[in-house]
């Protein structure tokens, strides 16, 4: 995974963690999807909330996916996978903020708006890690 990790640092819901035991305990214990497309070496992995209410009407729903890899193909594949995971059986509208390598985001963002028909409501976002480790 460290080949894959931006920093080798799990970014989820804008939270930076570094592999460590520890924090991989933290992320275990939340409500998350994982998933890698290949356990023993994986080149894409990603992290997805449960889908959860927003209060901006009725039956809207929100979801958070962080995608680690650099493979448009497999990024894409694995999108497509957690929303059909959590929207399936969704009545409502769904909103979904995603995290991924810079340069996938406009190809990934012209696959959804052109070929799953969604509106793009906010252009690109960039994620910092500002960290130092302290000795």
């Amino acid at each position: 995974m460290r080949d894959i990790l931006p920093n080798a640092t799990i970014v989820q819901d804008w939270q930076p963690f570094k592999p460590l035991p520890s924090n991989m305990a933290i992320l275990l214990k939340k409500d998350i999807d994982w998933m890698v497309d290949d356990a023993r070496y994986p080149t894409v992995a990603s992290l997805c909330t449960f889908p959860f209410r927003v209060p901006i009407g009725d039956e809207w729903y929100y979801l958070n996916i962080d995608v680690f890899g650099k493979d448009l193909n497999l990024v894409q594949q694995q999108f497509v996978s957690h929303l059909r995971r959590h929207t399936d059986t969704l009545k409502g509208h769904v909103m979904c903020q995603m995290f991924l390598d810079p340069p996938l985001w406009k190809p990934l963002a012209d696959f959804c708006c052109d070929t799953l028909g969604v509106e793009l409501v906010k252009e690109y976002t960039e994620q910092c890690v500002v960290e130092s480790d302290l000795m």
